[in-house]
């Protein structure tokens, strides 16, 4: 069983997303975000897939969704209709990323053993954004605090672990 581990920016008020979009660039946290996740499964709901809008390379991509047909076709991307399929289909890996969304990261908390997070240390507008995770059990294992002036904020990456 590969370990199931969350990828996510939030802002300091928890928001992830607006109107489909993350409401920040961060270039670092691209980086990172790749860093990550390449070479091991990344798995996502169908509108998170439509928001980056193509396949990552250098990782199976696995969307999470009842379409039968997303209308893009690459040996790279894997529609499955459950979270519990998605962690089937790659379960001789060594770990399986789950990048969102909000549905995809509730339902995927209770079976997740790491979280990658990037902090961005701002409140932003937003309808999207990611559950409390405070009453799991999950103790910081590591963070590392960064500047960004382009956002006139802070930010860390923080790795969240049970």
């Amino acid at each position: 069983m590969p370990s199931v581990e969350i990828v996510v920016a939030i802002a300091r008020n928890f928001v992830i997303g607006k109107d489909k979009k993350i409401p920040w660039h961060l270039s670092d946290d691209l980086k990172h975000f790749k860093a990550v996740t390449v070479p091991h499964p990344i798995v996502m709901g169908r509108r998170t897939f439509e928001s980056v809008g193509r396949v990552l390379p250098q990782r199976e991509n696995v969307v999470v969704t009842r379409a039968a047909d997303l209308g893009v076709h690459d040996e790279h991307l894997h529609l499955v209709p459950s979270l519990q399929a998605a962690i089937e289909l790659f379960k001789d890996s060594e770990k399986i990323m789950i990048t969102g969304g909000f549905a995809l990261y509730k339902e995927a908390l209770a079976l997740t053993d790491v979280i990658h997070l990037t902090r961005i240390n701002r409140d932003f507008e937003g309808d999207t954004f990611f559950p409390d995770f405070s009453h799991l059990n999950f103790r910081l294992e590591n963070k590392t605090e960064h500047f960004a002036p382009d956002l006139e904020c802070s930010y860390s990456f923080e790795t969240w672990v049970r």
